[in-house]
């Protein structure tokens, strides 16, 4: 798990890339989140930046309009390649291009 946080909230695209074939590496870190102890947050206003911020959490994205507040560091923002790469994977350093 990630050093700063192991809460996390999963933009739409996180479930549409599980989702849209059959079994895939998406789906496998949904599954993963749900069966480890970290804390999904969901926001019904779909308001992510601030429900991240105010949870201290990270957001997985694949959405690339999240780029600025990822940037600026408001919020940190993963992609899902990312988050599986650190999650599933175990790989610590991973960093998005």
């Amino acid at each position: 798990m990630p050093a700063r946080s192991s809460r996390y909230l999963l933009d739409n695209t996180v479930f549409i890339a599980a989702v849209k074939r059959k079994w895939t590496r998406s789906t496998e870190l949904i599954y993963h989140l749900l069966d480890s102890p970290a804390e999904l947050f969901a926001n019904d206003l779909l308001v992510h930046a601030a429900t991240c911020l105010y949870a201290d959490a990270i957001l997985i994205t694949n959405d690339n309009h999240f780029n600025k507040i990822k940037n600026d560091g408001l919020v940190e923002v993963w992609s899902n390649t990312k988050a599986i790469k650190r999650l599933l994977d175990g790989i610590d350093d991973f960093e998005d291009l």
